[in-house]
């Protein structure tokens, strides 16, 4: 009688690794949706406490702190640029400081073009594009990593008040070939 071996097959072997390869992989997709989702959560809590800041500076000084209509980057240095063409603003750094224990940056700060959070007072905000633009006393904005939650909910913008998605390559305020969506609040 042959005697039978038992060790596995080259064809087992890969099967084998074939499967691990497909789990590992499933697990990196659903990994990288919560860390989105993460980073999309924080922005929202850095924004609720941005705004905070900024209305306790309306009470103490009767006014928002202005930007000339100008968006600003905040927490950076005015020679750092951020969403292709705003700065940061000392100035409007400085009049938050006292309202905050340190002004909140993006998650995705120095990843990313659109790695800072916006401000600007007078505000403004596009829906969809500039043509359609509306004032108010001041805007913040910042730019999610999340588009499936944006897009499938109806109030769209993770509970922010409006939202801007320009699918058109090369716009104002879009890289090329790339998609804009911006979130945020105007203070009408």
């Amino acid at each position: 009688m042959k005697e039978r071996n038992s060790s596995f097959t080259l064809i087992e072997l890969l099967i084998v690794i074939a499967i691990i390869g497909i789990l590992a992989a499933l697990i990196i997709i659903s990994l990288t949706g919560i860390m989105a989702k993460t980073r999309d959560a924080r922005r929202v809590a850095d924004m609720h406490e941005l705004q905070e800041a900024i209305e306790y500076y309306y009470l103490d000084h009767g006014a928002y702190p202005s930007t000339g209509g100008v968006q600003a980057c905040l927490g950076l240095s005015t020679a750092e640029q951020c969403w292709g063409g705003p700065y940061g603003n000392a100035t409007i750094n400085a009049e938050l400081q006292p309202y905050l224990s340190h002004i909140p940056l993006d998650p995705s700060y120095g990843k990313r073009i659109y790695g800072a959070y916006i401000y600007d007072s007078p505000g403004m905000y596009w829906l969809p594009s500039p043509v359609n633009s509306v004032y108010g006393k001041y805007a913040l904005a910042f730019e999610p990593d999340d588009v499936v939650s944006i897009d499938s909910n109806p109030n769209g913008c993770l509970g922010w008040t409006w939202g801007a998605f320009d699918e058109a390559p090369g716009g104002v305020h879009c890289p090329s070939g790339g998609s804009c969506r911006q979130c945020g609040v105007l203070v009408p």
